[in-house]
């Protein structure tokens, strides 16, 4: 009697891995239009906008000190 078992023919993780990158990618494209639209309509973008881009909220120019 041969007991062995066959490995499944596919797995999930290669393709979870793959929606994860897609889903940042999507949370990227969003944060950069976010702070487009602050800063077009001259507010302050949302902290976690600028984190997630890698900027350092407290480097960023308060806008109404900016001259356009």
């Amino acid at each position: 009697m041969n007991m062995n078992i066959a490995a499944p023919l596919h797995t999930t993780a290669p393709a979870s891995g793959l929606v994860a990158r897609i889903g940042s990618f999507f949370a990227l494209l969003g944060a950069v239009h976010r702070i487009k639209v602050s800063l077009e309509s001259r507010r302050e973008p949302a902290a976690s906008d600028l984190r997630l881009l890698g900027i350092n909220p407290a480097q960023m120019p308060k806008m109404h000190n900016a001259r356009a």
